[in-house]
């Protein structure tokens, strides 16, 4: 049997963007239900650590969406009276080869940081003296490094708790372990049918911001799949002989490797390395291949942290991929806006972004600083 509610929005997925969408929607004075298949923040956003919030070697069509980040991750806390985890302690991308294909070493150094200060994102190239008074523990191959000052990090789970507490408290309602099964749109607003056979009602529009599992929405609902696929990326937690000095979030120009300090002698490690889905346990799991090439990567460029150990490890949360890297954000058609393809880059512009695809679904067309994200950007 069929339960009917009305509101002015739906959102379906509780991760960072459909929290902070709805709590952008619920600030204009809209009715905005959320729905969650699970609990929130149990995706993508969740998990233990932290994101970066990097500018630096972003593509440099979302430099606007990064620079005003910068700032509004700056006071986030303060406005959602909710911890957010953020840190600045800029980041710092080392460089070990002289030339590394046709996109990197000290060859494109220089002309990325001034590219990078253009669009508002502060950054300047240091050398290996500067780098070994913050980085002492690097391998003697280090050259140089591309520093972005304004680069940090930010808890995801605190974030997107500290968006959904704000957005209730406007109004918004959460519906958790709701599976969506289909959705209809409609020219004006469109409804939502989930797999226990409820359906709910937007008088406005819908936003499907479930990340991995937006094409199978889609698909159901008889709407263009959007070229992207799914992938587990993996991060591990190392405990370091030897108490890393790195208030950076470090990443590197030639080596698949990210690194950022958690606490004071544990690291939380990626940089790309991916898990396998287990058809058995139906998710993600991290693969030994690709931990000890992680583990050997960080053991080659930080010798100095000493020995070793793996704490814990985790691919359990799917990540969507766009074909060309760039997010999916806006209006698919009539009544029905998404947000997924972040491509492991998503959450540093979430509070820039959130804010643009709030104004997108209220005026009704697609936000001027989202164009270059349009999901129909590969309609011919």
């Amino acid at each position: 049997m069929e339960i009917s509610t009305l509101h002015d929005f739906i959102v379906v997925g509780a991760g960072g963007y459909g929290a902070a969408t709805a709590w952008h929607l619920s600030r204009s004075g809209a009715s905005v239900l959320i729905l969650e298949a699970k609990e929130a923040a149990t995706g993508s956003s969740g998990g233990r650590g932290k994101r970066g919030v990097r500018g630096n070697r972003r593509d440099l069509r979302q430099a606007k969406l990064i620079s005003e980040s910068y700032e509004l991750w700056q006071d986030l806390a303060n406005i959602l009276d909710h911890p957010t985890g953020f840190v600045r302690t800029s980041g710092i991308y080392l460089i070990e080869e002289e030339v590394h294909g046709i996109t990197g070493g000290m060859v494109a150094a220089s002309v990325r940081a001034a590219t990078q200060d253009r669009y508002g994102i502060e950054t300047e190239v240091i050398g290996r003296d500067q780098i070994l008074k913050v980085l002492p523990q690097v391998n003697d191959k280090v050259r140089s490094g591309l520093l972005a000052h304004s680069d940090g990090m930010s808890s995801p789970g605190m974030t997107t708790a500290g968006y959904l507490q704000a957005a209730k408290k406007l109004g918004a309602e959460l519906f958790t372990r709701t599976s969506v099964k289909s959705l209809k749109s409609e020219p004006q607003g469109g409804s939502v049918l989930t797999t226990d056979e409820q359906r709910f009602y937007a008088k406005k529009s819908i936003l499907v911001s479930s990340n991995a599992g937006v094409n199978d929405i889609f698909k159901s609902s008889g709407i263009p799949q959007l070229p992207m696929w799914n992938v587990y990326p993996q991060a591990l937690f190392v405990r370091t002989e030897n108490t890393p000095e790195m208030p950076l979030l470090v990443g590197h120009d030639s080596r698949r490797l990210s690194v950022k300090t958690v606490e004071d002698d544990l690291v939380m490690l990626s940089g790309g390395w991916r898990g396998a889905f287990n058809p058995h346990s139906k998710r993600g799991e991290p693969t030994s291949n690709s931990i000890q090439g992680n583990m050997s990567e960080l053991a080659s460029s930080f010798p100095g942290l000493g020995q070793l150990e793996l704490e814990d490890s985790d691919a359990s949360r799917a990540e969507s991929v766009s074909v060309d890297q760039l997010p999916y954000l806006g209006r698919v058609n009539d009544g029905v806006y998404v947000v997924a393809g972040n491509s492991g880059h998503g959450w540093a512009v979430l509070p820039a972004a959130s804010k643009y695809l709030s104004e997108s679904m209220l005026n009704e067309e697609q936000n001027e600083n989202l164009v270059a994200f349009s999901p129909n950007r590969h309609t011919r």
